[in-house]
């Protein structure tokens, strides 16, 4: 198959996202796309990074786990065991990456937001999803920022949205199910700004080299389905509580 006639399924899986789903956090969202579903809760506390303090700014930061029936066999719960797991610790520090990217730090104040993003259901996609869920749950804490008078106005600057596509058989797929993903030979794991404009990008090649033009047909493959995340994030950031304004 020449790069001029692969076929592509460029079909994101069904996307729910569910906003206030905890009591406790400032703010939470549940996201569901396809079978993977990921929890995502937004804690606001003041311990800043030293860094931080000495400007009076805010930071961001994120923790990713699979919850252990979230798969099988059993994952074995992070720090169980007696090393840390790696894939949690990359996933976390892409998803505080690219929270701070879209928030103006030097106007949060000096506030710490983390971000818990559980796994419930992994079927592929899980990062994506987290920062596609996470970014909900930032806005609404800010929010609860500015309504409490901790700050002046809310430094959210843009929705971010995570994508995958991958390649099985020279055909990209995008957003794939964990069944497409272990056949990839190609992987693109990518942060996309409401924009349009890239955040992060992770591409890689699983076993053999990729070519630049199939590169940038998931690009483009990975845009069309971050407008159709933007369209449920914006969605979803109409719906108001009396509880939660």
């Amino acid at each position: 198959m020449t790069e001029s006639e692969r076929i592509t399924n460029s079909h994101l899986r069904p996307i729910m996202i569910q906003r206030h789903v905890l009591r406790h956090p400032a703010g939470s969202s549940l996201v569901s796309q396809g079978k993977t579903r990921v929890l995502c809760a937004a804690s606001i506390g003041n311990d800043v990074p030293d860094f931080r303090s000495m400007t009076n700014g805010g930071w961001i930061t994120a923790e990713y786990a699979m919850l252990p029936g979230s798969t099988t066999p059993r994952k074995r719960r992070d720090g169980a065991a007696r090393f840390p797991d790696k894939r949690s610790i990359e996933i976390s520090r892409f998803l505080g990456r690219c929270l701070r990217a879209v928030v103006d730090l030097d106007s949060m104040g000096p506030h710490l937001i983390t971000l818990d993003c559980d796994v419930l259901d992994a079927d592929g996609g899980t990062r994506a999803a987290a920062l596609s869920g996470s970014c909900i749950a930032l806005h609404d804490a800010l929010v609860s920022l500015v309504n409490e008078g901790r700050i002046a106005a809310n430094p959210f600057r843009t929705l971010v949205a995570g994508v995958s596509v991958v390649a099985v058989n020279d055909r990209l797929v995008l957003d794939p199910s964990y069944s497409d993903d272990a056949r990839a030979s190609m992987e693109l794991n990518i942060a996309l700004s409401e924009t349009g404009a890239p955040v992060e990008i992770h591409a890689m090649g699983e076993g053999k080299p990729f070519s630049i033009r199939m590169l940038e047909e998931a690009i483009d493959i990975a845009r069309g389905g971050a407008e159709l995340i933007f369209e449920e994030q914006r969605r979803v950031l109409q719906e108001t509580r009396a509880d939660h304004p």
